[in-house]
């Protein structure tokens, strides 16, 4: 999630597709102005002309990311990026808006799952039950993508979204942040190997496509209806017809009838032997 001002440098040229597409050449370099309702897309402003449209957020990078990998004109390689805002600047933000949550009215309970920054715990603020998201990476750049996750977070607000009730902000100096939200004690998704089937099935698109978003062009809230009417996607360009046989049996809508990991690992070890 990058927030509005960050910089960012394509990695791959895009031409665009729609009216609404900024074009942009690898290397150029965008100012990210807003994040969209589908995060894999983002309003941008192109540095050399001041052109604005929406990106593809797999076609760019942080420009500071950019040159840790490849120093790209700069006397050396950088290391290690330094952040715009130190922490306490950061977390002084939250409490000014009234979104800082103290620990001592914060009881923690069992372990509700794992997320990518750390546990998500089920507990319990003022006797109202609560889902707690922890932060355990001990590194500027997690800390950095936590605290954007919770300021978008702060400017959503609708009746079908889990809302964020605040933070607990004490330990920030030690890495430990609790993000609060909502408690939804139904609504934890029933996974199978038949949801790991289907999937699968997009990270074949995925690959196939080079990289491109799933369902381009269909707004991010009409994807399920579209494909509960019966929309699969396209093949990609140059897909064999066996590969998309493939995508197309693990997008079945009757999850009985996609095929197992078995059955798809020894289709795809005869295609090696013929392809």
């Amino acid at each position: 999630i990058w927030r509005a001002g960050t910089e960012v440098i394509a990695r791959y040229s895009f031409k665009g597709k729609s009216p609404e597409d900024l074009p942009f050449k690898r290397c150029d370099r965008l100012v990210i102005i807003s994040s969209t309702r589908d995060p894999n897309w983002y309003m941008a402003k192109r540095s050399s002309d001041g052109h604005e449209g929406m990106i593809p957020a797999n076609y760019v990078q942080k420009r500071s990311e950019h040159y840790e990998k490849d120093a790209d004109g700069l006397c050396i390689q950088l290391k290690n990026s330094v952040p715009k805002m130190d922490l306490a600047s950061e977390c002084k933000v939250f409490e000014q808006h009234g979104w800082v949550i103290q620990k001592k009215d914060l009881e923690l309970g069992e372990t509700l799952g794992k997320g990518e920054f750390g546990d998500v715990l089920l507990g319990s603020v003022q006797g109202m039950k609560v889902a707690v998201k922890m932060l355990k990476k001990d590194s500027p750049k997690a800390l950095e993508e936590f605290l954007a996750e919770a300021e978008m977070m702060t400017s959503l607000q609708h009746p079908n979204l889990v809302q964020l009730l605040g933070l607990v902000i004490e330990e920030a100096h030690k890495g430990m942040i609790y993000l609060i939200t909502e408690y939804m004690s139904k609504g934890s998704l029933k996974f199978s190997n038949k949801t790991d089937m289907w999937s699968f099935g997009i990270l074949l698109w995925e690959i196939y496509s080079f990289g491109r978003v799933p369902y381009p062009r269909i707004p991010l809230s009409d994807v399920v209806k579209h494909v509960e009417k019966g929309y699969r996607m396209e093949a990609p360009d140059g897909c064999p017809n066996e590969i998309y046989d493939i995508m197309r049996s693990a997008w079945d809508i009757d999850p009985e009838k996609r095929p197992s990991f078995e059955e798809v690992l020894t289709r795809l070890q005869s295609l090696r032997q013929v392809m």
